[in-house]
């Protein structure tokens, strides 16, 4: 049980994080605000909190998320210069069941945060 990131290859890999008394991290999420705004140098990557296979599992999770996104009418773009498409990203993995790719939410820069996120939404609850 714990956290699964969706690494550059197809399956989802475990983070096996040690206890703070043996080796202490602090992990940071990227999202897909600062990968827009960083021309794709910066990548979002896919993660879930799943529980083992093994019902008798007893192992809990203390966590403290803490979310930060730019303004609702923050202009979402790439530095001048960087095509949407560096932004996107290889087109395989774009082709993910449970994530819309980017290239389907992000069609046109700048655009508010506000608005990314609104067409974000609609793209993750399609009928």
């Amino acid at each position: 049980s714990g956290l699964y990131v969706q690494p550059r290859a197809p399956n989802a890999q475990p983070i096996h994080v040690l206890p703070p008394s043996v080796s202490p991290y602090l992990l940071f999420q990227i999202g897909e605000a600062a990968q827009i705004l960083s021309g794709g140098l910066l990548r979002a990557t896919p993660h879930a909190v799943m529980r083992g296979d093994d019902p008798q599992n007893t192992v809990s999770r203390d966590t403290f998320a803490l979310f930060v996104e730019p303004h609702w009418d923050f202009p979402l773009a790439p530095p001048p210069g960087v095509p949407l498409t560096r932004v996107y990203g290889n087109k395989k993995n774009d082709n993910q069941n449970l994530i819309p790719p980017l290239r389907s939410r992000l069609t046109k820069v700048p655009v508010d945060f506000a608005q990314f996120l609104a067409d974000s939404v609609t793209e993750y609850y399609k009928p």
